[in-house]
């Protein structure tokens, strides 16, 4: 297949970032005396920053509202996304090369809007999306496809001629619904899902870097 434009995920695919949710998982429990189930990320990485606080709130009784809560981990994170998180092997070249061949790339994420200009700004390629569309704006998880539809249409480009790249396996069967194409780019945080992924996904690669010496040139329209 060859496609025509691209839709990136952030957190867990473009950055090396969900370690600064594991520091913040561990530490902001503490701030609010909770105890919470180890496993209680995997539970949130598909929901908006909304419907995570929501979740927490509920399930853990805490005292905080919603946006107590969305601006305690926001504070948090901040420092970390501004001075630390980097791109993810190989993605800086890949970027790169969809920039001088012309095909546009844009960004679908549930990160806070914050915290997604602050570190792509400090690296230098904010300014290369076509658009950024962010979770939250649509009230939908990202098992929804809207996000990714609408940053289709944004680009002009047919559903079934973008390719979106992704760590988590909650968008796959809505995006294979209306036809695009599913990258999934392997992260230890979804080690359990893995082996579904590479099965179900369009391509399945450790990082970047594997794809372009593998993929790039028969997946893009040049």
């Amino acid at each position: 297949m060859r496609y025509c434009g691209v839709i990136f995920d952030l957190d867990g695919t473009l950055l090396d970032s969900n370690w600064v949710w594991d520091k913040i998982d561990e530490e902001f429990p503490k701030k609010l005396g909770l105890d919470v189930k180890k496993n209680f990320y995997d539970e949130i990485a598909h929901m908006t920053t909304d419907q995570a606080a929501e979740y927490m709130i509920k399930e853990y009784h805490v005292s905080l509202t919603n946006k107590e809560l969305q601006q305690l981990w926001l504070d948090m994170a901040l420092d970390l996304y501004e001075h630390q998180v980097e791109l993810k092997p190989g993605a800086m070249e890949l970027l790169q090369k969809l920039k001088q061949q012309g095909i546009p790339f844009s960004l679908a994420t549930s990160s806070f809007p914050n915290l997604c200009k602050r570190s792509l700004t400090r690296i230098g390629i904010y300014q290369d999306f076509h658009t950024i569309l962010y979770s939250n704006d649509f009230g939908k998880n990202k098992e929804n496809p809207d996000i990714y539809m609408a940053a289709a249409d944004a680009m002009g480009i047919p559903y079934h001629q973008c390719l979106v790249f992704e760590d988590i396996i909650a968008p796959l069967q809505a995006l294979h619904r209306i036809g695009m194409g599913f990258a999934a780019v392997y992260e230890p945080h979804h080690e359990r899902t893995a082996a579904l992924l590479q099965q179900q996904a369009d391509y399945y690669i450790q990082d970047f870097n594997e794809f372009l010496e593998k993929y790039y040139s028969q997946t893009f329209e040049i």
